[in-house]
């Protein structure tokens, strides 16, 4: 597939809802979400619990605002963060050092560390955005680490093909044929850790990602405090008898699947996600976002068995008006950052069982173009962060900003990001097939986690 660039145009459309191509892509992504639901895919969003362990499902319970000490002794939890849209990662981990930096990105530089407004210097070479300052603690300590010149080995620069690759874990393929996501596979190819839990992955979204695709017991939730029954309370155990009794007469798999869900809804029912208090005296932007995060926090301590859950976050895509230092991009970047800072603090000791992947589908072009912002480019910045991440490290191939060697006045991809996803399937999710669920890919390990 040859890469499409988009032109670095002096104007684009669509101011901060991102370009057509991402518009469209998100419409797509809607789209084929339903049609995974609905046409054979219906297993993606209904909890499934066969055999034994659907039948034990039926009594489990968790105690209101009861939560587990720890999370799985076995293998950790994973929260993937699929940032859509591009996000710029040269204004997330900045290249101060570089010399070609500054004069390429023209106003939107950000500042050399020591300047008025200056970046947070991590290595000598890359800086943190003053906006992302919320994740200093968390790096100084270990916890996190960044991976510049990461991404896709596909060329495609068009959001939807680049998405579905990336969630689909199969760069330089056909977009039709990619049916499954990275995700759904691993949780498909792992038994797990609790026999009887009806949820093993989550998506806290309207969508349910490709990502998770194929996945057992795992549906999306938009809010994990108002999954239940419509309608009046004091008809909601006639009205779910009725249901008990209609699908009690279908054949497997739909009457399995529909206990599952009844399952499901009594789990998340039990948990008090509104009351909910974070700990630490961790406080979350009082953003959908911030929101879905806080919620995924008190899923993860009520120890009911989840083993994946995934939060995105769009809007990335800056043609114009970028605003790295004060402007829009300054405060995605302040949100995301704040977000996953509250996350750290709010778990406390149960971070050592948890690891937190962020990536977008691409990075942005080097060049600032003729309306304050940047264009579709390759290589970008992914965030590790866990108990169990060697952090306070920018992990990188860097061979510098030079036009000269630049794809296309892009980054290009020097760290392929199954790498970076396949370790944490093997080291920290324990599973000892993770390198199938990549094919056509021969791993390198960049020792990210231990």
């Amino acid at each position: 597939m040859q890469p499409t660039p988009e032109s670095n145009s002096d104007s684009v459309t669509d101011t901060h809802r991102g370009c057509p191509d991402f518009v469209q892509a998100e419409r797509r992504r809607w789209i084929e979400a339903v049609g995974r639901s609905f046409l054979g895919g219906g297993k993606n969003r209904m909890p499934r619990a066969g055999g034994a362990a659907g039948a034990a499902a039926l009594s489990l319970a968790v105690p209101r605002v009861t939560y587990a000490a720890s999370g799985s002794p076995t293998r950790d939890v994973l929260v993937f963060v699929m940032l859509r849209g591009g996000m710029d990662g040269l204004s997330l981990c900045v290249p101060h050092a570089d010399p070609d930096y500054a004069w390429q990105r023209g106003n939107l530089a950000l500042p050399a560390p020591g300047q008025t407004g200056g970046v947070t210097d991590l290595d000598g070479f890359f800086g943190l955005a003053p906006a992302a300052s919320a994740l200093l603690p968390a790096y100084q300590s270990g916890d996190l680490a960044f991976i510049q010149t990461a991404g896709s080995t596909d060329p495609t620069r068009s959001h939807f093909d680049a998405m579905k690759f990336i969630e689909g874990g199969v760069p330089n393929q056909q977009a039709a044929v990619v049916t499954s996501g990275w995700l759904g596979r691993h949780l498909a190819s792992m038994a797990p850790v609790d026999p009887l839990a009806p949820l093993r992955g989550a998506a806290v979204d309207y969508v349910f990602p490709l990502t998770m695709a194929s996945a057992p017991a795992t549906l999306s939730v938009p809010d994990l405090s108002n999954f239940d029954f419509a309608g009046y309370q004091s008809s909601t155990t006639a009205r779910r008898a009725v249901l008990e009794d209609l699908y009690a007469r279908e054949a497997q798999p739909l009457k399995g699947a529909a206990q599952a869900t009844l399952d499901t809804v009594d789990v998340l029912g039990s948990i008090d996600f509104e009351n909910y208090a974070p700990s630490g005296g961790a406080v979350y932007p009082d953003t959908e976002f911030g929101n879905r995060f806080k919620s995924a926090a008190a899923l993860i301590k009520a120890g009911i068995g989840v083993e994946a859950i995934e939060i995105d976050r769009g809007g990335w895509d800056h043609h114009d008006n970028m605003g790295p230092i004060d402007g829009e991009l300054a405060g995605m970047l302040e949100e995301l950052s704040q977000t996953l800072a509250a996350f750290r603090t709010d778990l406390g000791s149960v971070m050592n069982n948890v690891t937190v992947v962020a990536q977008s589908e691409f990075g942005r072009r080097v060049d600032a173009n003729g309306s304050a912002g940047t264009d579709h480019g390759r290589g970008g910045c992914m965030l590790v962060m866990g108990g169990n991440v060697n952090g306070g490290q920018v992990i990188h191939d860097w061979i510098g900003l030079d036009p000269a060697i630049l794809d296309d006045l892009a980054l290009p991809v020097r760290i392929d990001y199954r790498d970076i996803l396949t370790e944490i399937l093997i080291e920290r999710l324990g599973n000892p097939n993770a390198l199938a669920l990549f094919p056509n890919h021969t791993f390198t390990s960049q020792n990210i986690v231990n």
